[in-house]
């Protein structure tokens, strides 16, 4: 997993990842399929390390249920997970 550094460059890559991401899993697509797990693995590496990403994991990953979860607008993410 890389860490994108530039808040922008996170913010463009999220709008359009994440909401793919929940469109397969709403069309039935398998939490634990391969490219789910790399699209949530590069989803990952969008936030800061530390305590934001440990934060975004507890909340968001682990579960189906916990990434639909995800709101499609990075702006409407905790400060306490996101840049």
């Amino acid at each position: 997993m890389e860490q994108i550094f530039a808040k922008e460059e996170a913010e463009k890559t999220y709008r359009v990842v994440v909401p793919r991401i929940k469109k397969e899993l709403k069309g039935g697509a398998d939490y634990g399929n391969e490219d789910i797990q790399e699209g949530i693995s590069l989803v990952l590496g969008l936030f800061p390390f530390g305590a934001k990403r440990r934060n975004f994991k507890r909340w968001y990953v682990g579960s189906k249920e916990k990434f639909l979860s995800l709101p499609d607008d990075p702006d409407k993410l905790s400060i306490a997970c996101w840049w």
